[in-house]
């Protein structure tokens, strides 16, 4: 992940401290993201996607393909049958596998309390529980995320 940030930021010929500026962050700071020396909020990851106008998955190295799928537009003006936000969708996921949030947790490894935050968007999810919650679920990080409809929009990346 940290050298796809990295490329992606020299093939657009900008310094770190642009990209600083950009995030509302210190040059140190973001080089700590670059370099993987601290994780990287949702909101950050999110923000630089948008950016480079790239997805969330190939960021963190799931998918090889570079270009972001969007929202599509509702089919004739009515909202679409999936949740919006990314704390909805996971709720309706969960809830669709007829799983509990201690279900959830049990497999994430961590409390049902604090997968509860998760879920009421109390606490950020880490790059790495994003991924295995998208991996639970047969989805992409974007689908959690509600930056596209589609849950499955991108090929998986051969490890």
């Amino acid at each position: 992940m940290f050298l796809r940030l990295r490329d992606l930021r020299e093939d657009s010929d900008k310094k770190q401290r642009e990209i600083a500026g950009f995030l509302g962050c210190t040059q140190v700071c973001y080089s700590c993201y670059e370099t993987g020396r601290h994780g990287i909020p949702t909101a950050v990851l999110v923000k630089l996607a948008l950016y480079y106008d790239t997805s969330v998955d190939y960021l963190l190295g799931i998918t090889p393909e570079k270009k972001r799928r969007s929202k599509r537009p509702p089919k004739g003006g009515a909202s679409s049958d999936m949740p919006g936000t990314q704390y909805e969708r996971m709720r309706a996921l969960r809830r669709e596998g007829g799983m509990r949030q201690c279900d959830i947790a049990e497999y994430l490894n961590c409390s049902q309390v604090c997968y509860s935050f998760y879920e009421i968007g109390r606490r950020d999810m880490p790059p790495e529980v994003l991924v295995k919650l998208a991996a639970y679920y047969n989805t992409s990080v974007d689908y959690l995320l509600g930056l596209t409809d589609e849950k499955n929009p991108y090929p998986r990346a051969s490890k």
